[in-house]
């Protein structure tokens, strides 16, 4: 009874460590993909800026 008693206290030990870690992964995850997708759509705009094939957004100039 004790292997199995002790067994079971480290799988709990173990998922108490990887859900919370999952669940962090996933949110960085998340956030990362997002900027990567912010950067993709930005580049591409700098260069349609850079070919002429667009006029400069002058909306993120600083004052």
């Amino acid at each position: 009874a004790g292997g199995i008693s002790e067994a079971l206290i480290t799988t709990a030990a173990g998922l108490s460590v990887a859900i919370p870690s999952l669940m962090f992964y996933r949110f960085f995850r998340r956030r990362v993909d997002e900027l990567v997708l912010n950067m993709e759509e930005e580049s591409l705009k700098l260069v349609e800026v850079i070919h002429g094939e667009r006029e400069p957004d002058r909306t993120s100039e600083a004052a």
